[in-house]
């Protein structure tokens, strides 16, 4: 307990700027999204058919989706670059993690989306677990809270699994990058 409780204070601070960091990066992408989002507005307003215009609208939504989850991936990588090469600057962390993710997005992104599928998995789930009897009653209630318990330890189980993920991958794709700055 001494030693997370060690850890949680010494990383606080730069966990911190790390995530003010990610608030001014999707603010950013925010910035940029209107005067997009007035182009592409017009752009679906001139075609010629309602499915192009659909496609105009929805393709810039899921556009912001892909930044905002990019933003969200560098962040957790600024992390874990911030605890396994003990950086003190958040900006060069998050910096690292930028040019770490953009060589290696494939890699990166598809982890971020696998675990973002368990989640949607997890969900439905409980959606049909949630809707296959009613709570009435305190046996049903009981039920109920300890599926609700388990639903957020799954949730738990898939945050600690993208950070624990996200940390291993770094460890091993970063590695061949350190032993030949070091050399």
């Amino acid at each position: 307990m001494r030693g997370l409780l060690h850890g949680a204070g010494f990383y606080f601070g730069r966990f911190f700027r790390v995530a003010l960091i990610a608030l001014v990066a999707a603010w950013f992408v925010f910035q940029l999204n209107g005067p997009f989002a007035r182009w592409v507005d017009g752009q679906a307003r001139e075609s010629v058919s309602e499915a192009s215009a659909m496609a105009w609208l929805l393709g810039r939504h899921a556009l912001l989706l892909l930044a905002l989850l990019f933003v969200n991936l560098v962040s957790g990588y600024a992390k874990a670059i911030v605890v396994v090469e003990e950086r003190s600057s958040a900006f060069l962390a998050f910096l690292s993690a930028v040019s770490f993710c953009g060589r290696n997005l494939v890699r990166t992104f598809g982890h971020y989306l696998a675990v973002a599928l368990l989640g949607v998995v997890l969900i439905a789930g409980w959606r049909l677990l949630d809707g296959a009897y009613a709570t009435t009653g305190y046996k049903t209630q009981l039920l109920t809270f300890a599926l609700f318990q388990a639903f957020m330890l799954a949730r738990l189980g898939l945050r600690v699994m993208r950070m624990g993920g996200q940390l291993a991958l770094y460890r091993r794709l970063a590695a061949p990058e350190a032993l030949a700055s070091a050399a």
